[in-house]
C-alpha cells in the first residue's frame, strides 16, 4: 500500500485481492487492468454493478487497456459492462483524469 497527500493508493494482484480489498477499504475510484489474473475484468465489474462486492454500486472504475488491444474495438466490452471509462496503455495522467474526475461527480454515492 502506497500513500500520497492526495489519496491512499492500494494495489492488488488477482482477482480474490481485488474482492478482499474492495470489502475492507473505502475505495473511491477504482483502476483495473483489462486483465486481471484469475478473472475477467467485466465480471469484476458486473459483481461491483450488481452490489455483491460489498462496496458502492456505483463507484467510478476505469479500465486500463493492454497495449495488445485493438483500444476500439476492445473498449466497448468494458462501458457496456458498466465501467465508468476506458483508457487504452500506455497509460498517460492527461487521459485519466479527466475521465475519471468527469465521471465521479455524475455518479451519486451509495
Amino acid at each position: 500500500m502506497r500513500a500520497s497527500s492526495y489519496a491512499r493508493v492500494t494495489e492488488a494482484g488477482n482477482f480474490k485481492e481485488v474482492l478482499s480489498v474492495l470489502s475492507v477499504c473505502e475505495i473511491e475510484l477504482l483502476i483495473v487492468a483489462s486483465e486481471i489474473e484469475g478473472q475477467s475484468t467485466l465480471d469484476v465489474i458486473n459483481l461491483i454493478r450488481a452490489g455483491k462486492a460489498r462496496c458502492k454500486k456505483k463507484l467510478p472504475i476505469v479500465v486500463l487497456g493492454s497495449p495488445s488491444h485493438d483500444a476500439e474495438a476492445f473498449e466497448a466490452q468494458p462501458i457496456y459492462s458498466g465501467a465508468s471509462a476506458y483508457v487504452a496503455m500506455p497509460l498517460s495522467m492527461k487521459k485519466v483524469t479527466p475521465r475519471s474526475t468527469r465521471r465521479s461527480r455524475r455518479m451519486p454515492t451509495g
